[in-house]
């Protein structure tokens, strides 16, 4: 009498394989793109949260905060025997980002921030290396985070301080190289003075008109100006999706600790890549716009700017979401602007005096 066997046979345990290995790669881009939307969701939370702060402070103090906080001292009163000799110190002393953290739940580290000091000042250096999740977005890449900047070691600054990078940035107003190389306009078609002002106030002591801004001084609409934006993944530079070492960089003996990919590759001049951290008064931005490879930003030469979304992460507009930017606007909502917006649309967007039409977007 014959025995049989029970089992799988190898053929059968080969097609059980290939079915499960089959259903496996059918649900991972479900996975994948169900983590993304999570992960877009939050940085939409994010954003709300920020624009929240930022009108809660307007309400508080009848002005937005500026973006580049300013000091009108001629010295650090944090560390008195230390002279700024840099041109426009007091322009950036802290960030807007420092104004606004009693309002985006961080009242404590608010307090322990020392406004008599720099926002680089070695007694400001445990607050500003704090990540801040509300400042990140989620989509972005992680890693060293941190600033390798010098800034400030030629103004005195002893041991410079390496802050933890933001992706969001504030808007204050738009280049009129926008308009140059981007747009085609001539010299007197170009916008001027206030018809090029942002939503909120750069912070200049040279310029009053600079140094607050109201909601009622949005007279676009609130539903039709951004407030914030992605500028995301620094202080690494990214460009179209891709970290770039440019490959003709040799070292730099200004900035011997920084690392290669830190450097933007301009039209073949290698800039540092700066304004990173959320204390650094350099989060403020007056975008370009940017030749479509993100390998050069916009110039008075007309075609030199063609695209305004997602190109280059320095001082644009960019972000790891799949065909667009998140953008806080001063009604209060959120939106995923597409990278495929005309540059006509964007600049009507950032100006809050520009009186253009905006299109549907």
């Amino acid at each position: 009498m014959s025995r049989r066997r029970n089992g799988f046979t190898l053929i059968e345990l080969l097609v059980v394989i290939a079915i499960i290995g089959v259903l496996v790669s059918l649900l991972l881009p479900a996975v994948q793109q169900a983590r993304e939307a999570a992960r877009r969701a939050q940085c939409r939370n994010n954003l709300k949260q920020i624009v929240l702060a930022l009108h809660n402070y307007e309400s508080t103090y009848r002005t937005f905060p500026m973006a580049r906080v300013p000091n009108l001292n001629t010295t650090s009163p944090g560390s008195p025997t230390t002279i700024f000799t840099d041109g426009d110190w007091q322009e950036r002393f802290t960030s807007g980002m420092t104004m606004i953290l009693p309002y985006v739940d961080q009242q404590p580290l608010y307090n322990q921030y020392n406004f008599n000091a720099r926002w680089n000042d070695p007694l400001n250096r445990a607050v500003v290396a704090t990540p801040l999740s509300v400042y990140v977005c989620p989509s972005t890449a992680t890693g060293d985070r941190s600033d390798q900047s010098t800034d400030g070691a030629a103004a005195g600054i002893p041991s410079p301080v390496r802050g933890t990078a933001a992706d969001y940035n504030f808007i204050t107003r738009i280049s009129d190289k926008w308009y140059r190389g981007g747009l085609g306009y001539t010299a007197a078609q170009t916008p001027k003075g206030a018809a090029l002002k942002g939503a909120l106030p750069r912070g200049k002591p040279s310029d009053s008109t600079e140094a607050s801004a109201r909601l009622s001084d949005i007279t676009d609409g609130t539903s039709n100006t951004v407030m914030i934006c992605e500028s995301a993944g620094g202080p690494t530079a990214y460009y179209r999706g891709l970290k770039q070492i440019p490959a003709a960089y040799l070292g730099n003996a200004a900035y011997p600790s920084v690392t290669a990919d830190r450097f933007v590759n301009l039209g073949g001049s290698l800039v540092l890549l700066t304004g990173t951290s959320w204390a650094d008064p350099d989060r403020a931005m007056g975008p370009n716009s940017t030749r479509y490879d993100g390998l050069a930003k916009a110039t008075n030469t007309p075609g030199t700017g063609t695209s305004a979304i997602n190109c280059i992460n320095d001082a644009e507009f960019y972000s790891f979401h799949a065909g667009g930017a998140m953008f806080g606007l001063a009604d209060g909502s959120v939106r995923l602007i597409s990278e495929n917006i005309s540059l006509a649309t964007m600049a009507a967007l950032i100006t809050r005096q520009g009186g253009e039409a905006v299109s549907d977007y």
